[in-house]
């Protein structure tokens, strides 16, 4: 009985994470509308909607913009980085601004994990395979995770022929960790032969 009450209540829980989030963000996104919408316009539900698609594409274009404006002129990376410098060193303002740009850079990364950041795996003994997501494959770190919390883990530095790339996304790979293997797939068992691209 106990196992089919967790079927269900696992079968549930994402739906009801999606329909609180979805609802947070209708209720959040309705008041920052209603503080721009001209009164004489009235009020529908579907204003909403409009609304949020309207804000996602101005922060993509956003992206866009500065994103090519700091691909192709250095000077305008450089004054960024020295306001970065000088905000850090004002009290108080410095610390929520350094925790903003933290936020910023994880969103900015997870874009590019699957892209720069490979899982690979390594021989810790005869007996032993561990695995672990290459973060610098110049200097050949790897940062192996613990689990099932992988916001710990070692950062080990291994020459290019002890290791070897896994068939295995980064996402994959945390599922791996925080279900402590047990979404484990028999494909990532084997060795890719070649270097890493």
């Amino acid at each position: 009985m106990k196992k089919y009450f967790k079927l269900g209540l696992s079968a549930i829980v994402p739906f009801a994470l999606v329909g609180i989030l979805g609802g947070w963000l209708y209720k959040t996104f309705n008041n920052l509308m209603l503080v721009v919408l001209p009164d004489s316009w009235g009020w529908q539900w579907w204003y909403v909607l409009i609304f949020i698609i309207a804000v996602f594409t101005l922060l993509f274009l956003l992206g866009f913009i500065i994103g090519a404006i700091l691909s192709r002129f250095k000077f305008i990376k450089w004054i960024k980085k020295q306001f970065d410098k000088l905000m850090d060193k004002v009290p108080v303002v410095g610390k929520i601004y350094g925790f903003g740009l933290e936020i910023a850079d994880t969103l900015i990364a997870d874009g590019k994990l699957d892209g720069e950041i490979k899982v690979v795996a390594f021989d810790w003994n005869e007996w032993i395979v561990c695995y672990g997501l290459l973060t610098n494959g110049e200097l050949n770190f790897i940062t192996s995770a613990t689990t099932p919390n992988p916001t710990n883990g070692f950062l080990f530095q291994i020459e290019r022929e002890h290791y070897w790339e896994v068939e295995m996304t980064v996402e994959e790979y945390l599922k791996t960790i925080t279900s402590m293997g047990k979404l484990a797939k028999k494909r990532w068992l084997k060795k890719i032969k070649g270097e890493l691209k």
